[in-house]
C-alpha cells in the first residue's frame, strides 16, 4: 500500500470539511499531526487552524483556551516564515473573529482585515480572480466589515464576475 501525502489543495478542502464536523476535524488534526510538519511550511498554519477547530468543540473552558493558544502559535509561527502569505493571514482572521472578544486573542483582526482587503484590491486589479472569489466570501462571512468595506469587497467580486 502506498501512502500519499496530500498537498495543500486537499488539506484546505478536508479544512473546509471539518469546520463543518467534528469527527472530520480529528481525523484532519490526526492526519497533520502525522506529517511531521514545522514553522517553515506553510501545512503548519493548516494544522493550528485544524487545532482551534478542535477547541471549538471541547468541553471544558481550559481545554478550549489550551486548544486554542496552541493552535494560534502554530499559525503565528508560520506567518513568521511567511509574513505576506494572504492564505495564513485568513486564516488567522477567520479565527480570530469568531473568538470571544472578552478573551482577548483577536489581537490582528484589525491588521489582518486591512491587509486582506488591500491584497484583494491587489488581486482583483491584477485579474487574479481565483483568489478574489475564493477569499471574498470567507471575508464576508467573518461579520467583521462595515457596509464601506463589503461595497469593496462586492465590487471585487463583480469585477471579477464580469472578466
Amino acid at each position: 500500500m502506498i501512502n500519499v501525502t496530500p498537498g495543500l489543495e486537499e488539506i484546505k478542502q478536508r479544512f473546509d470539511r471539518a469546520a463543518q464536523g467534528k469527527e472530520d476535524a480529528k481525523h484532519l488534526f490526526e492526519l497533520l499531526s502525522s506529517m511531521k510538519l514545522n514553522p517553515n511550511q506553510r501545512l503548519y498554519a493548516w494544522w493550528g487552524a485544524t487545532e482551534t477547530l478542535l477547541a471549538k468543540e471541547a468541553m471544558f473552558p481550559g481545554t478550549k483556551l489550551n486548544l486554542l493558544d496552541k493552535g494560534m502559535e502554530k499559525i503565528n509561527a508560520t506567518l513568521k516564515k511567511f509574513p505576506a502569505d494572504p492564505e495564513i493571514i485568513l486564516l488567522r482572521f477567520m479565527i480570530e473573529s469568531q473568538v470571544p472578544a472578552f478573551l482577548g486573542r483577536s489581537k490582528n483582526l484589525d491588521n489582518d482585515k486591512t491587509f486582506l482587503l488591500k491584497n484583494l484590491q491587489q488581486k482583483q486589479q491584477a485579474r487574479d480572480c481565483a483568489f478574489v472569489l475564493e477569499t471574498a466570501p470567507k471575508l464576508k462571512y467573518a461579520g467583521t466589515l462595515n457596509k464601506k468595506e463589503e461595497a469593496l469587497l462586492e465590487t471585487y467580486v463583480l469585477n471579477c464576475i464580469k472578466k
